[in-house]
């Protein structure tokens, strides 16, 4: 719907008529004058419907062509753009800021209720849930950490609860943000003005193919981590910060700088007979908000102590791995009491997993890096012992070797069916 013309704009067109009515301005200039006018409504129009970023280049050229100051361009194009309220502007982003609880919270007790919510909704091993639970209370104290790691929900197929506990994180964790799909400048946008906890669902979608999301997410993983972007008139460089707490669930595997940024919780299928509740997000129990709240509040607390915090560190974790870890063995310590040795017990199985489980471990990463119809034993024995975190990468040297020999029979049997593993 066009909007009215001003008062100002009406005494132009009344003086202008009362000119042609005394002869001052001839026809045909009238005419002239109503074409360029209507011909810059249009222009105006135009520009204002471009993306931001191509007004950004076109807009010198156009306030050139037009014979004004861009300054003005800019201010007239704004006022031509949709508003706030309109459908092509989208809607204004709301993130729901935790308050923390009036009262002083038992850590041990604050732990334990995550957790048992994690057990009502879906099927996690207990090194994973103490570990995204750890995360969650960490995530509200993430200033006082350098290095923060994404937790990244993973599984071999569909039906293993990423998206459920993905919905679960989100009634836990401070300034939720769950976008479907992201571009890299409205996400360090957003990061650098609110510093929301990100979350993201099907991310093996959208983000192996977009380097800028890949930067943002590698560039936050660490607290001074900035991407660089020109502002302004001048073209000013200008850092912006992308450091913020992030969850991430894909099904397939996801860059290898994102995965070694990452503690990753390996989720899988709900085993028969065992009943679960079924999580609404649209109505969440009034527990959520409860740990929300209490989260804050000991994360408030204790923000000194997890800043100075040393955690000790299981000798069996990597570098990389062992600055991941770092918040949440704080957070454990902080709390103290067995949670220490169970959150180190935690970070030692995720890291390079547990004896029992390393059949179906390799499984997994069989079915990751196998292509074609066929592979070489050697070519896939290779591929297996490359892949960050895998059986056959332990730090210790013993353990090494032991899994290695596991991984090789692995590949032998996989490449030639027909021979038992017991032949190998």
């Amino acid at each position: 719907m066009t909007a009215p013309p001003s008062k100002e704009q009406i005494k132009q067109m009344a003086d202008r008529a009362e000119a042609r009515s005394r002869g001052q301005i001839a026809a045909k200039e009238f005419v002239e004058i109503a074409l360029t006018e209507a011909e810059l409504d249009a222009e105006i129009k135009k520009l204002a419907a471009m993306p931001v970023g191509v007004y950004e280049s076109a807009r010198r050229a156009a306030a050139e062509r037009l014979e004004m100051r861009a300054a003005v361009l800019d201010k007239l194009v704004a006022a031509a753009r949709p508003k706030s309220g309109d459908s092509e502007a989208g809607a204004a982003i709301k993130l729901i800021a935790r308050m923390p609880a009036e009262l002083e919270i038992d850590g041990s007790i604050l732990l334990t209720g995550i957790i048992q919510q994690f057990d009502a909704y879906v099927f996690v091993p207990y090194a994973e849930k103490l570990t995204t639970a750890l995360w969650v209370m960490a995530s509200y104290a993430v200033d006082a950490f350098f290095i923060f790691p994404r937790l990244r929900l993973k599984s071999a197929t569909k039906g293993c609860g990423k998206s459920t506990l993905l919905d679960i994180l989100e009634c836990l964790v401070n300034k939720p943000l769950i976008p479907s799909n992201a571009t890299g400048p409205s996400l360090f946008r957003i990061i650098a003005s609110e510093r929301p906890t990100i979350l993201l669902d099907e991310a093996d979608r959208f983000v192996p193919k977009n380097d800028d999301l890949i930067s943002i997410i590698d560039a936050g993983h660490k607290k001074n981590g900035t991407v660089l972007r020109c502002v302004g008139d001048d073209q000013e460089p200008r850092a912006f910060s992308v450091w913020a707490p992030m969850v991430i669930a894909a099904i397939h595997s996801l860059p290898g700088t994102i995965e070694h940024r990452a503690v990753v919780i390996d989720m899988k299928r709900r085993p028969p007979g065992q009943t679960l509740k079924r999580f609404r997000a649209d109505r969440p129990a009034a527990e959520f908000a409860i740990l929300a709240s209490q989260a804050a509040r000991w994360a408030a607390d204790h923000q000194v102590t997890l800043g100075n915090a040393d955690p000790k560190i299981p000798e069996a974790l990597s570098n990389r791995a062992a600055d991941n870890w770092r918040p949440l063995l704080a957070v454990a310590e902080a709390i103290g009491g067995d949670w220490v040795d169970k959150a180190r017990k935690a970070a030692t199985v995720l890291e390079h997993g547990d004896d029992d489980e390393l059949d179906v471990r390799l499984i997994g990463d069989i079915r990751e890096v196998f292509t074609g119809d066929a592979m070489h034993s050697k070519d896939l024995v290779a591929a297996l012992n490359d892949r960050e975190g895998a059986p056959g990468r332990s730090s210790a040297t013993a353990s090494r070797s032991r899994r290695r020999s596991s991984v090789r029979c692995w590949a032998i049997s996989t490449s030639a069916p027909s021979r038992s593993k017991s032949a190998d």
